[in-house]
């Protein structure tokens, strides 16, 4: 049986290397621009792979940042009677504040919540005349922000076995978290982990799902030209010869295309920053982290261009690369 000996090429100088890698590099940039539609069509499918990366990313923040404003948002009510007094509200206060999980507690007093409630509804005249003759039927509230939404038993408990906080309580108006209310903080919270973890979900299909449209655009780009290959292998040019070039391709292909979708991006979120504002989408925190660190944004998004480019490109000129057995 017969051992096949592998060949041992030379060590080449730091010069050869140099004049190796400006040869190649110019040899791609030639190709790119001789090249110019299959490039233009590389760049147009890469800019908008990488817009929907960009896009699916900064939405998930998007996303993320709404979840949590909607949780900061939703507090747990304890409604008491009209007449406690103020030396009673300030015990009661320090007593839930010690309640594990607790963040914050504000008192609103009976007549606070009409005079709130006449203001949410000014526009209708005759709301307000029926509010100014009606006696105040408004329990006074202690409104108490929790850090776990999904979870309000240690608040329960302590409604349900303080004695101070029981003698008050109004039993017209059950506490939010014990309540039909309570239903609508569960979906709250149900809607608000689904949304986030459904968010991620779909950033990884897209990411996926454009990067196998970049590679599949880059091996027909390779495949119009597997005869150049071809003949570049039949004299002699090593493997990783013939293949640098198309690599320094996709490595123009994707700086260009990383540049021109972030750019883009940035100017649609600018540009929809005021409408999804006033539909309570939380968009300013990711504005704010993409202009502050914008050189990272590009950093990162130049850096994956190359990459999806660098590996489609491998990827595409492999099966015109394999050495033939001695």
């Amino acid at each position: 049986m017969m051992v096949k000996k592998r060949r041992h090429r030379p060590k080449r100088s730091l010069a050869r290397r140099w004049i190796s890698f400006v040869r190649v590099f110019r040899y791609g940039a030639e190709n790119f621009v001789r090249n110019a539609w299959l490039s233009l069509a590389a760049i147009l499918i890469m800019t908008i792979t990488l817009l929907i990366m960009f896009m699916a990313v900064s939405s998930n923040n998007i996303l993320h940042d709404t979840v949590n404003s909607v949780r900061d948002r939703v507090k747990m009510s304890i409604y008491v009677k009209q007449n406690i007094d103020q030396k009673t509200v300030e015990q009661i206060q320090q007593d839930i504040k010690r309640v594990p999980g607790v963040l914050e507690v504000k008192y609103i007093s009976s007549d606070e919540a009409r005079q709130k409630f006449a203001e949410s509804n000014a526009k209708d005249p005759s709301l307000l005349e029926a509010i100014k003759e009606s006696k105040n039927n408004f329990p006074a509230t202690f409104h108490v922000k929790i850090e776990d939404i999904d979870n309000p038993s240690k608040l329960e408990a302590y409604t349900k076995n303080d004695a101070l906080i029981k003698k008050w309580l109004d039993e017209k108006q059950p506490p939010s978290f014990s309540s039909s209310h309570r239903m609508t903080i569960d979906n709250i919270a149900k809607y608000a982990n689904f949304a986030e973890k459904a968010g991620i979900a779909v950033a990884i299909v897209f990411t996926v799902v454009s990067s196998l449209v970049v590679f599949n655009t880059i091996r027909m780009a390779i495949f119009n030209r597997k005869d150049e290959i071809y003949m570049m292998r039949l004299i002699g040019a090593e493997p990783g010869f013939v293949r640098s070039p198309f690599i320094v391709e996709a490595v123009l292909n994707g700086v260009i295309s990383a540049v021109v979708a972030t750019s883009s991006g940035l100017i649609i979120f600018d540009l929809l920053k005021d409408q999804l504002t006033e539909k309570g989408i939380e968009i300013n925190n990711t504005i704010e982290i993409t202009t502050r660190y914008w050189y990272l944004v590009y950093a990162v998004m130049i850096s994956a261009g190359m990459v999806i480019g660098i590996c489609s490109s491998f990827l595409a000129t492999r099966k015109y690369l394999k050495e033939k057995n001695d």
